[in-house]
């Protein structure tokens, strides 16, 4: 597609234009995939034909293992270890960090003062439970993701949920004078409500204070307040009105092409978001999607994704790769919605801005919303952290496993080779005369052998014990402390 498809703004979004360039982004990130699984193995330890007992066994890695059945396969969590460390610093260091606000005038620093107050209080008390788990989930994309990189998304949230209402006389005075009525105009409301031949005009005064009611219980709601002055009206409420911050991943849950140097400089970028029906209908309210969009979401997406490469280690630590079909029962009752960042100009005033359109991309003509974001800053709501940078592109950056890989797999190497030679020397390979034939042997500690002949029965001598294995593993050590201090 075009860039100018692309970035024109039209009153209905081209959601099939958006479709397309999702799909564009997800074949140029198939190498980085490919690459992210790699390292993830390095960082959990796990290759094919892993079995519980750490041993190599025939039944699982199906063909005769070396150097024979039941030899060592030993974990080694060096980059699991040096990853955490990483973070335990750096969620650490936030939560350390001495928050302040500065004025510009000295008679700003009073206001500058309280302003910070406020802030610690809200960061340390209102938003403390989602900062715990969403730093440490940065922290983990930065160190141990392969780009080693973290997206923090900074949206404002709103949640509705429901009450019962108990609507009273004082709650038809008070909508009456916010509307700027007076006691006059209180009088004709409350005479309008209790007459039972204007009920349709009442039940339209009545509508925009409970919007989520059907007619049926407005009217009884109606009737109740008739005869005892009072009636219980189960109303939807703002429960959540505040900023949210989400750690992403990158290609699992924001996705930008990958020739990107800054992510205000990228045309569109995609955020997906994993909805139950609750949370669907809930969007349905607070963003004003289309019913009708909604229906169809949850009518044929339930458990559909448009990037299935990207699941196939949900969650991370989950045994061994598995594809998307395989754990397919961990998205039922979901339903996968995309928001589209994309950058744009007003056609009324050429002015460049950002709109975000949420749609499914197993949808075509329907979306749930398209609106420019009213940001005062006009930035895209993403903060980008890199482990490093080495090239202006922004995934240009190594993780932590990528780094101590051939360090680590020298460390199995070594500790493999010294179990085994502890294994064979323990109980070395048995000569038996070929005269005595075949032989029943019980090799235990305290057992008793019967032979005929001395030299019946022996212990081939086993190799020597590879003491320079022990400095081998030392020496890859010390590469990783050197290189990390």
């Amino acid at each position: 597609m075009s860039e100018k498809e692309l970035i024109k703004k039209t009153d209905e979004p081209e959601v099939t234009l958006l479709q397309e360039e999702l799909r564009g982004v997800m074949e140029d990130a198939s190498t980085a995939l490919q690459h992210r699984d790699t390292y993830e193995d390095v960082r959990f330890s796990r290759h094919d034909g892993q079995s519980e007992d750490g041993r190599k066994h025939e039944g699982d890695l199906g063909y005769p293992p070396t150097p024979w059945e039941g030899a060592s396969d030993v974990r080694i969590r060096l980059a699991d270890r040096l990853v955490n460390e990483h973070v335990n610093m750096a969620v650490t260091a936030f939560f350390r960090a001495n928050l302040r606000i500065t004025g510009i005038e000295v008679e700003d620093n009073r206001r500058a003062a309280i302003w910070g107050d406020v802030l610690k209080y809200y960061l340390h008390q209102k938003l403390l439970p989602e900062l715990r788990s969403e730093v440490e989930i940065l922290a983990q994309n930065v160190y141990g993701s392969s780009p080693g990189v973290g997206i923090l998304g900074i949206y404002w949230t709103q949640e509705v949920s429901t009450r019962m209402k108990t609507f009273t006389l004082d709650d038809v005075i008070q909508t009456v004078f916010a509307a700027g009525g007076d006691q006059d105009a209180v009088a004709d409301v409350v005479a309008l409500l209790e007459d039972k031949d204007t009920e349709d005009q009442a039940l339209e005064l009545m509508r925009p204070q409970f919007p989520s009611v059907d007619d049926k219980k407005l009217k009884q709601a109606l009737k109740d307040f008739r005869e005892n002055g009072e009636a219980k009206i189960p109303q939807p409420y703002l429960k959540e009105n505040r900023p949210r911050f989400v750690a992403h991943r990158l290609y699992e849950d924001v996705f930008v092409a990958g020739n990107v140097t800054n992510l205000e400089r990228a045309e569109v970028v995609f955020r997906r978001e994993w909805m139950t029906e609750t949370e669907v209908r809930e969007k349905g309210i607070t963003e004003e999607w289309p019913e009708e969009f909604v229906d169809e979401v949850i009518e044929s997406t339930e458990g559909m994704t448009a990037v299935p490469e990207t699941d196939q280690r949900f969650p991370l630590n989950f045994g061994m790769r598995q594809s998307f079909a395989d754990r397919s029962s961990d998205f039922e009752n979901l339903y996968e919605i995309f928001y589209a960042y994309t950058k744009t100009y007003d056609e009324d005033t050429d002015v460049p801005c950002i709109y975000c359109t949420a749609f499914s991309a197993h949808i075509d003509d329907m979306y749930g919303k398209h609106e420019m974001l009213n940001y005062a800053h006009g930035m895209m709501p993403f903060v980008l952290f890199s482990r490093e940078r080495l090239s202006h592109s922004i995934f240009d950056s190594r993780g932590i496993p990528e780094l101590v890989a051939t360090n680590q797999y020298e460390i199995a190497t070594q500790r493999n080779l010294r179990s085994d030679a502890s294994q064979i020397g323990t109980i070395p390979p048995m000569l038996v005369n070929a005269r005595r034939g075949g032989i029943n042997l019980l090799v235990a500690p305290g057992a008793q052998l019967t032979v005929t002949r001395p030299d019946d029965v022996g212990w081939l001598a086993p190799p020597p014990f590879p003491s320079g294995s022990v400095e081998a593993e030392n020496a890859a050590l010390k590469d990783v402390e050197d290189y990390f201090g």
